[in-house]
């Protein structure tokens, strides 16, 4: 018999999420987190001078009209949240400045520009999975992007995605949050903050996952997902207090933790280091 009926790794917002829907749908859940608090990459910090510093606004950036707040539903929480950002003030020069006074483009370029919006707010599922495999910097290309005009959406999906360079962007994912913000919030992007900074999502969704009966480790790392043949059967935990040379060979101490079904939650750069991919091996 199995220790739990699942067991999710990262509490990052999607394993709180996941976690949290699992152990309402009757499963026994264990949620398994790495780092001393929960959160993954939406975190705040207090900052001498009593302000606070957060990281993570691309996941909730659409506010009470996007997804996070829908899953905040799901689990019995609701987040409370600032008005939507009209503008963004960026730093240069010892001055903030309306982001506005950085866009430079002609009356031609902003007509184009209005057409490109109208275009993508009628796009629909297969449109977007026809760009799914393809950069962000082709589907540029493919309109005819240069200029001015080019750098302004190159701006706008960093902000969605944080990743800079438009070649290395989904052009699916960039279209499919852009649409969704010109249907819901009329606008390319739309920005509200929660209340209490990122604390303000992550706090409540642990308290939904523990409310409902869920285990939290925090502390705890993932070593290596437990299979036997094609099944699952669990994961290998490091266990605390191992030599820190054996860890640094790689000879880690390990308690293996059992359930039928593992989430894992993690940054696709973290997955191979639990999952073995040399189809030598695995």
């Amino acid at each position: 018999m199995s220790d739990y009926d699942a067991i999710v790794v990262g509490a990052g917002i999607a394993g709180l999420g996941v976690a949290s829907q699992l152990q309402q749908a009757g499963k026994k859940t264990l949620l398994l987190e790495m780092y001393p608090r929960a959160g993954g990459r939406m975190q705040s910090y207090d900052m001498p001078g009593g302000y606070r510093t957060d990281i993570g606004l691309h996941m909730i950036e659409m506010g009470k009209k996007g997804y996070c707040h829908e899953l905040g539903a799901r689990v019995g929480k609701e987040f409370e949240w600032a008005g939507f950002s009209v503008t963004l003030d960026l730093y240069e020069d010892g001055a903030w400045h309306d982001m506005q006074t950085f866009i430079r483009l002609t009356d031609e370029e902003k007509a184009s520009f209005i057409e490109v919006m109208k275009k993508i707010a009628v796009m629909d599922e297969p449109d977007f999975k026809a760009w799914d495999n393809r950069s962000f910097g082709e589907w540029l290309d493919a309109g005819g992007m240069a200029g001015n005009l080019r750098e302004v959406w190159e701006n706008m999906s960093m902000i969605m995605t944080t990743i800079p360079d438009a070649g290395e962007q989904s052009a699916g994912e960039c279209l499919y949050i852009a649409r969704e913000a010109l249907v819901k919030g009329r606008a390319v992007l739309i920005a509200a903050y929660p209340r209490g900074g990122m604390w303000g999502v992550i706090g409540p969704l642990v308290e939904a996952f523990q409310e409902l009966g869920g285990e939290l480790r925090l502390g705890a790392r993932v070593e290596q997902v437990a299979c036997e043949g094609n099944r699952v059967v669990g994961v290998k935990v490091a266990r605390k207090g191992a030599s820190p040379i054996a860890k640094e060979w790689r000879f880690v101490s390990t308690d293996l933790v059992t359930a039928p079904l593992v989430v894992l939650a993690l940054p696709i750069w973290h997955l191979d280091k639990v999952l073995d991919f040399d189809r030598r091996y695995s």
